[in-house]
Order: structure tokens, then C-alpha cells, then sequence
């Protein structure tokens, strides 16, 4: 069940970054997405707000690093270290 769970996260993690970008085009939740200049610092308050209210988190903002947004794997992460739930 938690492989299901941490892939669900993920999913939902890639659409938003579909949303974010206007693409419909899967993303390798591996890629960096910061270096291909897929997530720029304005995303990263998107996706703060968009994981505290999917994921239900709480996300201190001067905890946070570039490291916690560089690929869909590291978001994902971030939200289960947290004890994220995909809902």
C-alpha cells in the first residue's frame, strides 16, 4: 500500500507541474526540474500551498531548500517525511 500511496503523491505532484508549465507531457519524476528551469522560485510557493492543502503538511517556510523541489521523487519525499497522506 505505501508504494500506491507514494506514486498517487507523485501523480498528483506531476499534474500540478503539468498545470504549472501548460504541458500535458509526462515529466520524469527523476529530472531536475530546477535546472532545466522547469520550477522557478515563484512554483515553489504554489507547491508549498498546493502540498499543505493536498497532502494536509505543515511546511515551515524557513525550513525549506531548492533540494525539496529539484525532481517529483524529492517533492514526494518531502511530503511523506512530513506524513503527508494523498487524499
Amino acid at each position: 500500500m505505501e508504494s500506491s500511496q507514494n506514486a498517487a503523491i507523485e501523480q498528483q505532484l506531476e499534474g500540478l507541474i503539468q498545470d504549472l508549465v501548460g504541458s500535458r507531457n509526462a515529466v520524469d519524476w527523476n529530472e531536475d526540474l530546477l535546472n532545466l528551469g522547469v520550477v522557478a522560485s515563484i512554483h515553489m510557493l504554489e507547491l508549498v500551498l498546493f502540498m499543505e492543502e493536498r497532502f494536509g503538511v505543515t511546511i515551515d517556510p524557513f525550513g525549506l531548500s531548492p533540494e525539496h523541489f529539484q525532481s517529483i521523487n524529492a517533492m514526494a519525499r518531502f511530503v511523506r517525511d512530513r506524513g503527508g497522506l494523498c487524499g
